[in-house]
């Protein structure tokens, strides 16, 4: 099965104490699934997208969730037929995201857009 390109908004704004603190990022998988970060860099602004990485179309639900964890940075949460995931944010542009945690949601009672904003 072939996943549906996905949109996920990383949150309300950065925390990086950069130029741009409160500009919302995206986080967007192309059709092959690569992952692509979206630095917001002013109201309804980006600038050029970094690859964040490949494989990611082994998830069929990609959503920004805010700040899950309360580390005071927003995260990724991701669902797949291997489980549910959580990606915690780093605050850096780089590797916006750490290692993934599993996650005990029950995907199967709730589903979720592709698209979160």
């Amino acid at each position: 099965m072939r996943s549906p390109p996905a949109v996920a908004r990383r949150g309300p704004g950065r925390r990086r104490g950069d130029r741009c603190a409160g500009a919302a990022d995206l986080v967007a998988r192309d059709a092959a699934g690569v992952l692509w970060l979206y630095q917001g860099s002013g109201p309804g602004a980006f600038s050029t997208r970094v690859r964040l990485g490949a494989g990611w179309n082994t998830f069929t639900q990609l959503v920004g969730v805010g700040d899950a964890d309360r580390d005071g940075r927003a995260d990724l949460y991701a669902v797949g037929a291997g489980g549910s995931f959580l990606y915690p944010g780093t605050g850096s542009a780089s590797t916006p995201f750490g290692p993934r945690v599993a996650n005990s949601v029950n995907v199967n009672a709730h589903r979720f857009n592709h698209t979160v904003f």
